[in-house]
């Protein structure tokens, strides 16, 4: 083992400073040293007993979140990226996590960056047989996260619901639960390693919006501090391909097949991750949806059914059609929390969290169908406690219809309705 190799090897025991030390050492360093560097990293695998796997494949893992959360950042707030119409400036080439492994064409830019990602599929295979894998987020912006109406609304948003720019009811609450329900917690050598839970950002922005967006407050406001971007079109003439410039709207094929291109690409880096991707009907979100579910076996697609105007853009007909146990449609964040319950992806009490805050918002944009969302999760004992016989007598009637109401809702065939 040479010296660069032991350096690497020293650092990535010392669970107190490794991570943050070779970052350090890397922010700054061309997309070929950093390569490099992982590159021997991820060698190292091969060369560990099988109880210095376990150790290992969980400080590779931070060592990879911590790019992908940082490094653009960092690179665009000093000035050593730039984005703009034509290429991406940086001293050797592209700016974040992804970009480092592949070109504006979407193949890996060398050799090393070929051998890092096959090593990096064996590491997570070892990472998910010992600790299962991690749901993560992929979600777009406009009409996703809030609605983004502009004189241009086709090539933005168009959802007419809600404040403009605003987020929607309960999306930061979702946001921030769902994060610390799924950040890991792993003992390792009588010492507990925190793997945090974050948020990508998989949006049709071009390459030359992606600054600006990526440190808009709203997005911060909804997402926190700590979150990744992947950007869409990153060339003119594949910018230009993106809009239909007759109607000044946007070619949904072309954006929707660049998004399942990125998801693809992010897939191969971080492979320990259950995808659940978060979109809406207005952008190519449903073609990519299909494409990622055809590509992964595990990820998850929930699609926000915008409204236009007086009416939903898709019809419950063309909803039906659509949806299928790994495709589903939803009309706000209360309907969302219930979809992820059903498929226990989030827990009942952070579905009772999320439907307090936005009903004290006063924001929701249609009423839950139960007083509180609890009375879903109340017992029968619990009800029978509560109040006289005539009120008891109510309640039990109202609860006969309220179970209804909830097997129908979670059966396979209703997974795409909402609340209303």
């Amino acid at each position: 083992m040479d010296k660069q190799k032991s350096f690497i090897y020293n650092i990535m025991h010392k669970y107190n400073m490794n991570i943050q030390e070779i970052y350090l050492q890397l922010r700054d360093a061309s997309n070929a040293e950093i390569l490099n560097t992982l590159f021997h990293i991820s060698e190292l695998f091969h060369t560990l007993s099988s109880s210095e796997k376990n150790d290992y494949c969980i400080n590779f893992l931070l060592l990879k979140i911590c790019l992908d959360t940082k490094l653009a950042r960092y690179r665009i707030q000093s000035n050593k990226c730039c984005y703009t119409q034509f290429k991406i400036i940086h001293t050797d080439g592209n700016c974040d996590l992804r970009e480092i492994f592949y070109d504006i064409n979407g193949k890996l830019v060398s050799d090393v960056a070929k051998k890092v990602i096959e090593n990096i599929q064996k590491i997570s295979s070892w990472f998910v047989r010992t600790h299962g894998k991690i749901p993560h987020i992929l979600t777009d912006i406009d009409d996703t996260l809030f609605p983004h109406r502009s004189a241009f609304h086709t090539l933005f948003g168009q959802d007419t619901k809600g404040a403009n720019k605003k987020p929607y009811p309960g999306v930061i609450k979702f946001m921030k639960l769902f994060k610390k329900q799924h950040t890991k917690t792993i003992k390792v050598n009588k010492k507990e390693i925190i793997i945090p839970n974050y948020i990508t950002v998989l949006s049709a922005t071009p390459n030359i919006g992606k600054a600006s967006r990526f440190f808009h407050p709203t997005l911060r406001e909804i997402l926190g501090s700590n979150y990744s971007f992947l950007q869409g079109a990153e060339t003119y003439d594949k910018i230009r391909q993106s809009v239909q410039l007759s109607t000044l709207s946007v070619n949904n094929n072309v954006v929707g097949n660049k998004k399942a291109q990125r998801f693809k690409e992010y897939h191969t880096i971080f492979p320990e991750y259950q995808y659940i991707f978060i979109g809406d009907n207005g952008q190519g979100d449903v073609i990519a949806g299909k494409q990622m579910n055809k590509f992964s076996s595990d990820s998850m697609v929930f699609i926000h059914n915008i409204q236009l105007r007086d009416k939903l853009k898709s019809s419950l007909r063309e909803v039906q059609q659509l949806s299928t146990n790994r495709l589903h449609f939803f009309e706000n964040y209360h309907a969302l929390g219930l979809l992820l319950y059903n498929l226990e992806l989030l827990e009942k009490y952070n579905v009772e969290t999320m439907n307090k805050t936005i009903i004290k918002s006063k924001g929701s944009f249609s009423k839950p169908t139960f007083d509180s969302i609890s009375s879903i999760f109340q017992t029968p004992s619990r009800r029978k406690n509560r109040g006289n016989k005539k009120t008891q007598n109510r309640k039990k009637t109202k609860n006969k219809k309220t179970r209804k109401r909830k097997y129908s809702l979670f059966s396979h065939k209703s997974q795409h309705l909402v609340l209303s």
